[in-house]
């Protein structure tokens, strides 16, 4: 038997600097999920919120997308929709916002398209929104 270690795998000149190895720890896998100290309520109330907010100041969830200050049109980034959310929920924690990014951030490619900003924010149930619907069968 041989101890294998990362060394094994990936070579010196392919590894990264940050001491990772190559390994992405922070990119999700599989649906959404709740960050520490962020509770169903937190996110329902918080998306609620936002929808009533944004209706105030624009006609429609899609003037809002369109006339947030994007860098490419017709996309959000992620850095963009903080800025927009803690522009009209200023009093809102961090740790929720960033929650709701990650579910309005369906497929987590840092992009937001505006199918996924409006799949979000026009559900009944935020946190439902990303369950797939139960197969039938016949």
């Amino acid at each position: 038997a041989q101890w294998m270690s990362m060394a094994h795998f990936i070579s010196p000149e392919d590894a990264p600097t940050n001491g990772t190895a190559g390994l992405d720890f922070g990119a999700r896998r599989g649906p959404p999920t709740l960050r520490h100290g962020v509770k169903p309520f937190d996110i329902r109330d918080t998306q609620r919120q936002l929808k009533q907010a944004l209706l105030r100041q624009y006609e429609s969830l899609e003037e809002a997308f369109i006339l947030a200050e994007a860098s490419q049109p017709g996309v959000l980034n992620r850095s963009e929709l903080m800025k927009l959310m803690q522009k009209f929920l200023p009093r809102t924690r961090t740790a929720v916002l960033e929650n709701l990014c990650d579910l309005v951030d369906e497929d987590q490619d840092g992009t937001i398209l505006m199918s996924e900003w409006l799949k979000c924010l026009k559900a009944v149930d935020i946190l439902s929104a990303h369950r797939k619907p139960p197969k039938v069968f016949q």
